[in-house]
């Protein structure tokens, strides 16, 4: 089971670290971070020019109300988070991918009451500028801590776009956004990515990086803030796909691999490389949830069979997860090999990495239970086995910052054997965990 232990170091890493890396550049840094951050506090309501459908269609959808509970289902398909923004700075993460779409209050009729929300295809209940504030107060409270957000509508770094928006109304956004980092903010009149000292960062209290994503020239929504980075400058790489995880494994160790020189090549030209380890559910698989959430006269047995087929997984033969968030989960379950091929080859890891259901004390859930406000589960970490196991996901990419750093000269070497104790100590505590639960699609011998 997860160990729930208070453990502040995750808190103030950076601050730990400094003695390594103050005088290195922020694109020297590899982050813990996460994918589609606020979907823990998604509402039933889809939002106004919602992702990954015509904006007509989702003018139309937001206006109905939850029959035959039709919202609900969706929002079940969009959940990736389980840990609020505060939760997840307290475990150590350091990149947050911020989605935000223009739109009606939720359940309020299109075109009314409009303002910025989170969004996963249906909206946050909350507006974004309430999660932002809330990072602030934590961000005051840790003062050598380095936050980086990466605010776009879908994630795109240049096709991401806000259709129908006026340039007047994504910049007065932006500057809310602007005012609630005041004196926070890199600022691309002295702050170069690639040269800056991370310690003289620090001194000057620019502590929180903010990239933006809106079409190929992010000006529209910044006015041409210095304040803001060009979302297009993140080289953004996925090796996600769940159907396939043999192939995605293999991917991630790859990116691993070459992780060292990809950064430096990046860095020479000032670009943040990102890596998206979330899952990529295959589409007919959320046709058959729905099928089986539905309708419960149906051929269960063979609905069931023919969604687990689809993940080629031996022995998962009549489990089709209910929703993202437990495909997150069995995702999550396979990538840990991937992390932990990285550390004992002593690999560098990109300059993020982001995915879903991160939990408290930095770890990445692979367990079988879903958690957060939008499951109604029953808590059963104590009384079921692996309902609540967890992989030491923040302090794995925490350990390959000491590593890059300590292959230098020019370091405390004391530091780095003390340094180094504490995070592997800290790993022992939710280590690589393997068993064998095929019919839920884990094996032990991959």
């Amino acid at each position: 089971k997860n160990n729930y232990r208070k453990q502040p170091f995750l808190e103030q890493w950076m601050e730990e670290l400094l003695p390594l890396i103050k005088d290195q550049t922020f694109l020297d840094l590899s982050l813990p971070g996460a994918h589609d951050s606020v979907t823990y506090d998604l509402t039933n309501s889809i939002s106004d020019d919602a992702n990954d459908i015509p904006p007509t269609i989702a003018y139309i959808l937001h206006d109905i109300d939850n029959t035959f509970d039709f919202s609900n289902f969706v929002r079940l398909q969009a959940v990736t988070q389980g840990s609020t923004i505060t939760e997840k700075l307290n475990s150590g993460i350091r990149f947050i991918d911020f989605r935000v779409v223009y739109t009606s209050a939720p359940f309020a009729p299109s075109g009314f009451d409009q303002d910025w929300y989170g969004l996963h295809l249906v909206q946050t209940q909350r507006k974004s500028l309430d999660f932002l504030r809330e990072a602030r107060k934590w961000i005051d409270a840790h003062p050598k801590e380095i936050v980086t957000f990466w605010i776009s509508r879908h994630g795109g770094q240049c096709n991401t776009a806000f259709p129908g928006v006026s340039n007047k109304t994504k910049q007065k956004f932006f500057s809310d956004v602007v005012d609630i980092f005041d004196g926070l903010l890199f600022d691309r009149r002295t702050d170069v990515l690639n040269e800056t000292r991370i310690g003289d960062l620090i001194d000057r209290n620019h502590r929180v990086l903010l990239y933006v994503s809106d079409g190929k020239e992010p000006s529209s929504f910044t006015g041409g803030s210095p304040f803001a980075y060009n979302g297009c400058s993140i080289d953004n790489e996925l090796a996600a796909d769940i159907t396939n995880l043999t192939a995605t494994i293999e991917q991630q160790k790859s990116h691993f691999q070459l992780a060292s020189v990809i950064r430096q090549q990046d860095k020479k030209n000032a670009r943040f490389y990102l890596l998206g380890m979330m899952v990529e559910p295959p589409f007919n698989e959320q046709l058959l949830a729905a099928l089986l959430y539905y309708d419960k006269e149906i051929d269960v047995d063979y609905l069931k069979k023919t969604c687990s087929e689809l993940f080629h997984i031996p022995g998962m033969e009549k489990w089709c997860p209910k929703n993202l968030f437990e495909i997150s989960l069995l995702g999550n379950y396979y990538y840990q090999l991937s992390f932990e091929y990285a550390v004992q080859n002593e690999l560098d890891f990109p300059n993020a990495i982001y995915l879903n259901a991160i939990d408290k004390n930095g770890l990445i859930r692979t367990g079988i239970d879903t958690f957060g406000p939008m499951f109604n589960t029953t808590n059963r970490c104590s009384t079921t086995q692996h309902a609540c196991t967890g992989y030491c996901y923040a302090d794995t990419v925490i350990l390959s910052n000491i590593y890059r750093s300590c292959r230098s000269a020019h370091v405390d070497k004391h530091e780095c054997t003390r340094l180094r104790g504490v995070v592997e100590q800290r790993r022992a505590l939710n280590p690589l965990t393997l068993w064998h639960q095929p019919e839920l699609g884990r094996l032990k011998n991959w």
